[in-house]
């Protein structure tokens, strides 16, 4: 199980664009691929939470609480924060190979045709089940049905 974090910034004070404003700074974890095994490091983020003439030092406060209520909510699972690319990386070097060959080839047409295309891009922690309901009720499987007087019963006669 991932270790849940718990940070608790100060509310600092800096000159803006806008004029004197409220920021917070906290860390978040960055995973990076290294020679194909995923390293997490961490980097620090500024989060702006208003300028001072529009909001008292509470209000600042209750605006940091929410912030990081979301942050120290999160549970880093680093196996979740790898792109998509790389797990299908990791799906055809590890789970491909104990299949059969045919089971392969189908695979594989599905993966390159219509799974990698939609996904392209993102992580797995960014893929919802909203994604994949869209992904499913908008697919196209007519190049995957067989063509016009192939059976796919054969005749025993």
């Amino acid at each position: 199980m991932a270790r849940r974090e718990f940070q608790d910034p100060s509310i600092l004070e800096r000159d803006g664009k806008q004029g004197r404003e409220y920021y917070i700074r906290y860390r978040v974890k960055v995973l990076r691929m290294v020679n194909g095994e995923p390293k997490c490091r961490k980097r620090e983020k500024w989060h702006v939470l208003g300028l001072c003439s529009k909001m008292t030092k509470r209000q600042a406060e209750r605006k940091k609480e929410e912030v990081m209520r979301e942050v120290n909510g999160q549970v880093y699972s680093v196996q979740s924060q790898i792109p998509f690319s790389d797990f299908m990386a990791l799906y055809r070097e590890r789970r491909m190979p104990s299949l059969r060959r045919t089971t392969q080839g189908t695979y594989d047409g599905m993966l390159r045709n219509y799974i990698e295309p939609y996904f392209a891009g993102k992580k797995l922690s960014d893929i919802t089940p909203p994604d994949i309901h869209a992904f499913v009720t908008g697919l196209d499987l007519a190049p995957l049905r067989r063509k016009p007087g192939r059976s796919s019963i054969r005749s025993r006669y």
